[in-house]
């Protein structure tokens, strides 16, 4: 018992630590660029309005053409109409990489994925997915869309 309470405990503030990571980096991704800072048009570049349902609220999501995640070191890819956007959510606590068979010093690392659409990435009716790692172990995953709101 102690231990699924335990175990409970490390979910919950998993989920509180990742959501607030989401959180932040949608505070730095939400501004918008400077007029110097995009010069080029990239068709998945963009200003989305994304979503994560299981794992944040709604967030800004802007795709630069140089495939960078606006306020972040966070890089975006396209393979065969696939958009993938991957980055890291922060270090972990060392209890729970060394408990998922990591060294005691790793990273959230977070992979977001979904077909390219006339309408952004992905749609609610038919979800790509977002998903936590610590390390290279697989924690979670939410479905994941977002939803073009302007162009980078």
């Amino acid at each position: 018992m102690a231990t699924v309470i335990r175990g409970h405990r490390v979910f919950r503030w998993l989920l509180w630590s990742f959501g607030l990571a989401i959180a932040l980096a949608g505070g730095f991704i939400g501004s918008a660029p400077s007029a110097n800072a995009v010069t080029a048009h990239h068709p998945v570049a963009g200003t989305y309005q994304a979503f994560a349902p299981d794992l944040s609220p709604p967030y800004a999501l802007v795709l630069l053409p140089n495939h960078t995640v606006q306020g972040s070191t966070w890089t975006w890819s396209v393979h065969k109409h696939i958009v993938t956007i991957e980055g890291s959510g922060g270090p972990a606590m060392p209890i729970l990489c060394l408990q998922h068979h990591q060294p005691p010093q790793c990273e959230f690392n977070d992979v977001s994925t979904g077909p390219k659409t006339s309408g952004g990435i992905a749609s609610q009716q038919a979800p790509g997915s977002a998903s936590v790692y610590v390390g290279n172990a697989f924690l979670f995953s939410s479905p994941f869309w977002a939803v073009r709101t302007g162009k980078a």
